[in-house]
């Protein structure tokens, strides 16, 4: 599980509907995100992408998603300007990222 929903919960206030309405807000937005975070690093946009990375992260550290190691990996290598290795930790985050979103769907029922 990529997602620690226990964690998640108690960092809700065992709030089942906020919980509910977070994840989906994430389901919602996230995608947008990673298409920023897509074009600033076609686009060699070190601020974007960086900024792209950065909301990422903290959208997956409020559901206590283990996968914001990689997006904090990406934000730095954006902030470096080290294009190479932010398109391959892209790539794994983006990865991540339709596990984390299908893991959602399912605990949601979506």
């Amino acid at each position: 599980m990529l997602v620690d929903w226990s964690n998640f919960l108690e960092s809700v206030m065992h709030d089942e509907q906020l919980a509910r309405d977070v994840a989906e807000a994430y389901l919602d937005e996230t995608p947008g995100l990673l298409k920023n975070l897509q074009t600033a690093l076609r686009d060699r946009n070190s601020e974007i992408a960086r900024r792209s990375a950065h909301t990422i992260k903290g959208s997956l550290r409020t559901l206590q998603a283990k996968t914001a190691d990689t997006a904090l990996l990406v934000e730095q290598a954006a902030g470096e300007e080290h294009w190479d290795s932010c398109e391959q930790l892209a790539t794994q985050l983006e990865s991540e990222l339709a596990s984390v979103e299908q893991e959602l769907r399912h605990r949601l029922n979506i």
